[in-house]
């Protein structure tokens, strides 16, 4: 009873004595406000830049297994307008490149030893050769291998996205190879060594047999010596 009482009480309570709370009274809590000097900013995040408010338009281009319907959102554009965006375009995937490049270079800027997951990697499955490791890459820890990773996945997804475009129109020129031994590196330090595998074979049996006239022996066996020094 005394509760439906006291509900009853408070119906009754003039309009006058009620609270009312000005915008000027809303301060956020110091929870949200505060910054936690023990969280370091991620890694991963300057890589990518997202404390920017303008997105990069180079990240929105859609792969061409996707077509450029999907990627336009289905409204119809000039082909001015679909050359720009379209990675079948040969003038457009070598701008993609040397953006993508850029990107890959600041990847490494901040994850300064490639080559950290291999080792992280090896650690784990083989305790015994421990000891072997850099000193460099006793000092990362599992959280920067994550990022590093997560990083490089990104990286991945755009070179995959021109390599479709490379593909789709046949092309198989020195521009094709530079592109696929890139695609090569970035594989061998996210240990996606499945897709290595499938890569490095179209790359040396494929492209390199088509431009064995341009493409000197000695090239084609340092990347291969090189490959296989990083790999083991």
């Amino acid at each position: 009873m005394s509760e439906f009482s006291d509900s009853q009480s408070n119906k009754k309570i003039n309009s006058t004595n009620s609270i009312s709370i000005k915008p000027t009274d809303i301060v956020p809590s110091r929870k949200f406000t505060q910054i936690n000097s023990s969280q370091p900013p991620s890694l991963f995040n300057q890589t990518l830049n997202l404390q920017k408010d303008v997105i990069d338009p180079m990240s929105l281009v859609a792969s061409p297994s996707r077509g450029l319907d999907h990627q336009l959102g289905g409204s119809s554009s000039s082909t001015t307008e679909l050359n720009q965006l379209d990675l079948t375009n040969p003038n457009f995937q070598s701008s993609f490149f040397i953006w993508l490049k850029k990107r890959i270079e600041a990847h490494h800027e901040i994850f300064l030893d490639p080559l950290a997951p291999n080792l992280n990697r090896a650690q784990n499955e083989f305790v015994s050769k421990s000891n072997s490791t850099s000193t460099s890459s006793k000092t990362i820890t599992p959280e920067i291998i994550s990022q590093q990773l997560q990083s490089l996945g990104t990286l991945i997804r755009e070179i995959r996205k021109l390599r479709e475009g490379i593909i789709s129109i046949g092309r198989n020129d020195l521009f094709a190879i530079e592109v696929y031994e890139l695609s090569a590196e970035l594989l061998l330090e996210a240990c996606e060594f499945e897709q290595l595998d499938k890569l490095l074979h179209y790359l040396i049996f494929n492209l390199y047999q088509l431009n064995s006239d341009q493409i000197e022996l000695e090239r084609r066996m340092n990347f291969i010596h090189h490959f296989n020094l990083r790999s083991h």
